[in-house]
């Protein structure tokens, strides 16, 4: 009987120390759960309002909000529009931080195949193009306090034809959201 209660601790003792291995990093981090409700703070982000293509001197009439359920490795963030107490989705997607891959629907109804992993404490997803200039990325990281959560978008890296205007580009591709939890 000795022997069984011996051995049952031992394996809870392994179990656990396994589960708390999971939630680390191959630095021994813990990474961050980013779980929760979150708006847009618009001041901060590069791109204010409900698309990110508001332009900074005009308003939104409502609040984006993103809605976050993070169990490692599945990521699902829906993207709502609220106004006058209802509330829109307008997206929602899932991403796999053990670089399964993903393949999501954009707002256009086109599919996009993305592979998502830990850089640390940063969630990273790699969108692939036809060569490495092409690929884009979304970087995931939440401020060292929890209050915040900045989510980047960069790229594609496309070089544009006799030193065109890069600007309409630039602004579709490349963003900075900052999230406050609500």
């Amino acid at each position: 009987m000795r022997r069984i209660a011996v051995a049952l601790s031992l394996l809870i003792c392994i179990a656990s120390g396994i589960a708390q291995e999971n939630k680390k990093g191959s630095t021994g981090q813990t990474r961050p759960d980013l779980s929760g409700t979150w708006l847009v703070n618009e001041r901060e982000s590069s791109k204010p309002g409900m698309f990110g293509a508001m332009q900074s001197n005009q308003k939104s009439s409502g609040d984006t909000k993103y809605l976050i359920e993070h169990h490692d490795p599945e990521i699902k963030v829906t993207m709502q529009f609220c106004h006058a107490q209802e509330c829109v989705t307008l997206d929602e997607k899932r991403f796999y931080t053990d670089e399964r891959g993903e393949q999501n629907v954009d707002r256009t109804g086109r599919s996009v195949n993305s592979i998502t992993r830990w850089d640390g404490k940063k969630i990273v997803t790699k969108f692939p193009g036809k060569s490495a200039n092409y690929d884009g990325f979304m970087k995931w990281e939440l401020s060292k306090d929890g209050k915040k959560l900045t989510r980047t978008i960069t790229g594609p890296n496309i070089p544009s034809a006799g030193g065109g205007d890069t600007s309409l580009r630039n602004f579709l591709t490349n963003s900075r959201t900052v999230l406050v939890r609500s």
